[in-house]
């Protein structure tokens, strides 16, 4: 099973940007975003495809793909 913080790091690496640049663009600080990526954090399901579509630009689905390779 794909976590969130797997999701996000998928969305973010595929990108190739930064935890600060994702943080910055969503308006959290970066400690706050690697914690969402350690899943440290329970993130809302609405978050995760805000920050894969809006700030990565890409479709969740692309990212569970990309992550099922």
């Amino acid at each position: 099973m794909m976590t969130a913080g797997r999701v996000l790091i998928i969305a973010r690496t595929y990108r190739g940007l930064t935890q600060r640049d994702v943080a910055d663009a969503y308006g959290v600080c970066e400690r706050t975003y690697q914690r969402w990526e350690k899943d440290k954090t329970q993130l809302k399901f609405d978050t995760v495809v805000s920050i894969v579509e809006q700030i990565c630009n890409l479709k969740l689905v692309q990212v569970l793909q990309l992550g099922a390779d």
